[in-house]
């Protein structure tokens, strides 16, 4: 026996998806008076069936669900009235039964997500007082940035509250109840639902959002299923990618850079690590957790590979930017595939810190996974350590700190570029376009373009101690000044207003 074919509709990102029947797809906010359904579903002539106990409907349906989808409208039953959100009263809302189609939230959440936190909102109103100069930081008290954002959010007159990102998708009802406060600050959408859903809470609550995206932007937004993330004030840490970002939607984009906090790395820091050290440390994971399930299915072709090396070899970077210009991937979003332009250039990255650290292996300390015991047999490799006790410390310590930046971000910096000067220590970085936020001069001293170049600088360096520590107090002076993250959320403020 044949299955009866199904009704599909291209859904918000353009993909074609059919539509489940029956009642347990239905969701009943309940009420008075005659009911609204959001949304009618594949089989609206059986409406009647299902919900026998109701005689007159109206309904709100989403345009692009009638000319996508290859319903026929004649099926919709004479005693379903349709009714325009915009026009129904609030009191409406709040009193009626509504009936919602639940899969229609997942088919075209920015119809449906702000039209049903907004009901959501009036059925069940939101006794939390209103905070102002209150900010939300998505994380925990372990997690990197999230505190460091709260105590300088603090000292710029605000008051801070961690926020664990589950709790903000899951809970977010019960915390609005305990107070609204006037900012949340995501870090990569954490907290954020892929649908957008308690954004749209957020934003019929009159709080304002703002995301700050640490790490390549179009990595994070492949997460998303919904264009509710072009509404969102974002800022980024490299600005390269703002003009992306608008093409594909996004209405305000900003840059504000990574930065660090003065009072965590300063030269006053306990001396919590007392190993000796050799000359030259890094610090530093050989790659990032879940790499591989993150670029499932990606690939570079052994002949992009020994290109990556020749260029490296030449003094260049393949970054991000390289790549998306040599593979044209059609779309940034909503579409995957630029994952697979981002695994080459993580690849390039690879390829890029394994050469340098070869370099210098000898004399180098590296703390990070058991993966650089193979990567750099003649290197001292030791167990990753903690960012806030030992790291400041370590920091303090070597001779010299190396750095080299992941390609992931054409013009972006990491933490070592802020937090190794804030803590007394030196610095020899990779000359990333990302250093071009401070003095030329500076940035000319301590910067290495090719791999072949950092044991000839790491040597002048080592035999020039008094060099080493006046480069050092020029860059601190220049950290504290003007980036920390005090200097940030000032930033931050004046970006949202």
């Amino acid at each position: 026996m044949q299955r009866p074919k199904r009704i599909s509709v291209i859904n918000e990102t353009d993909r074609k998806q059919s539509l489940p029947s029956g009642k347990g797809y239905f969701e009943i906010l309940p009420g008075t008076g005659t009911p609204v359904f959001l949304g009618l579903g594949p089989e609206p002539e059986k409406l009647p069936l299902l919900f026998p106990e109701i005689k007159q409907v109206d309904y709100i349906e989403c345009p692009d669900f009638f000319k996508t989808s290859s319903l026929d409208k004649n099926k919709i039953p004479p005693e379903f009235t349709e009714i325009k959100f915009q026009e129904t009263s609030a009191d409406r809302l709040r009193t009626a039964p509504v009936i919602i189609y639940t899969p229609a939230r997942k088919i075209f959440p920015s119809f449906w997500g702000p039209k049903i936190s907004k009901i959501t909102l009036l059925k069940h109103p939101i006794p939390g007082p209103r905070h102002p100069k209150t900010i939300w930081i998505t994380g925990d008290e372990n997690s990197l940035l999230a505190s460091e954002l709260a105590k300088a959010s603090s000292g710029c007159g605000l008051q801070s509250r961690i926020v664990d990102p589950e709790e903000l998708r899951d809970k977010l009802l019960t915390l609005l109840g305990q107070e609204i406060p006037e900012i949340i600050l995501s870090i990569n959408f954490s907290g954020i639902d892929s649908l957008g859903e308690n954004y749209h809470l957020l934003e019929n609550s009159g709080v304002k959002t703002v995301v700050w995206l640490v790490d390549n932007p179009f990595h994070i937004l492949s997460g998303l299923k919904s264009t509710f993330w072009r509404q969102i004030p974002m800022l980024v840490t490299d600005h390269w990618f703002i003009p992306r970002l608008m093409e594909c939607g996004a209405e305000k984009v900003g840059h504000m850079p990574l930065a660090t906090d003065p009072e965590l790395f300063s030269p006053a820091c306990s001396d919590s690590y007392t190993k000796n050290l050799r000359d030259i440390v890094f610090v530093g994971r050989s790659e990032f957790p879940g790499k591989k399930s993150f670029f499932a299915g990606c690939n570079m072709s052994p002949e992009e590979l020994s290109l990556a090396r020749q260029m490296i070899e030449a003094g260049h970077k393949p970054d991000f930017a390289f790549w998306t210009k040599k593979d044209c991937p059609q779309n940034f979003w909503p579409s995957s595939e630029i994952r697979n332009t981002g695994f080459k250039a993580e690849e390039s990255g690879k390829l890029w810190r394994g050469i340098c650290l070869k370099s210098v292996q000898n004399q180098l300390t590296v703390f990070g996974d058991h993966n650089w015991n193979e990567l750099l047999p003649l290197a001292e490799t030791r167990s990753p350590v903690d960012y806030y006790t030992t790291l400041p410390s370590i920091y303090k310590q070597s001779k010299i700190t190396l750095n080299m930046t992941s390609p992931l971000l054409p013009y972006g910096l990491t933490q070592r570029n802020f937090d190794v000067w804030a803590a007394g220590g030196f610095l020899l970085s990779d000359a990333g376009r990302g250093l071009k936020i401070f003095p030329e001069e500076l940035v000319k001293a301590i910067s290495f373009d090719r791999p072949a170049g950092l044991r000839e600088i790491s040597e002048k360096f080592l035999a020039a101690p008094s060099l080493r520590s006046e480069l050092s107090n020029n860059w601190r002076k220049i950290i504290l000044k003007e980036h920390t993250y005090h200097n940030r959320i000032e930033q931050l403020i004046d970006f949202i207003k």
